[in-house]
């Protein structure tokens, strides 16, 4: 009888510890998949009228498009299943050309101005959700300019999914599965 309790007590032990690491691994509200990015490449015309060239998963890092742009760019959202925001960030939309520098030791130009031309392609490489829905892209004024439906985009043939051992706890792992990225340094 003595051996049974040990035995009940282990096992609840067990499965109270594995419970309680998959809970603090999906403590994350909605994480990307690591390594993977949705490709968007969009075509765009002179008058920023948008288009999609291409759609794919790819095993790829990701940019986080959160760098200050203060004009010129579309912000670029990815929306949940549940009409949840997963991912912002801002996409420039214009190329910038500075007119070429000139040495003249007389006097200098005031007229030095940037010129903007429209970007004809955009390649995005954007976070992966699991429960990503679509993908919406707003002007500065926050008019809504184009959206691409991102449901049916899975992972790429082959997209290692055990990333064990890379030094980054990934979305799946946790300190039991994975020690050797997941422990507390």
């Amino acid at each position: 009888m003595a051996k049974i309790k040990i035995i009940f007590v282990i096992v609840v032990g067990f499965a109270l510890t594995v419970l309680t690491s998959t809970y603090l691994s999906k403590s994350k509200i909605n994480p990307s998949v690591s390594h993977a990015a949705v490709k968007v490449v969009l075509n765009q015309t002179p008058d920023y009228r948008l288009s999609l060239k291409s759609l794919s998963g790819e095993s790829s890092y990701t940019s986080d498009y959160k760098l200050k742009i203060p004009f010129g760019y579309y912000n670029v959202k990815i929306i949940g299943d549940r009409g949840e925001e997963l991912f912002s960030g801002k996409v420039e939309k214009n190329r910038v050309n500075f007119p070429p520098y000139e040495i003249d030791g007389a006097k200098e130009s005031d007229s030095s101005v940037a010129t903007l031309e429209p970007l004809k392609e955009m390649t995005l490489l954007l976070p992966y959700f699991k429960n990503g829905k679509k993908i919406i892209f707003f002007d500065e004024n926050n008019l809504e300019k184009y959206q691409v439906d991102i449901e049916k985009i899975g992972l790429p043939e082959g997209f290692l999914k055990n990333l064990c051992g890379n030094g980054i706890c990934d979305s799946g792992e946790n300190v039991i599965f994975c020690y050797n990225d997941c422990h507390k340094k």
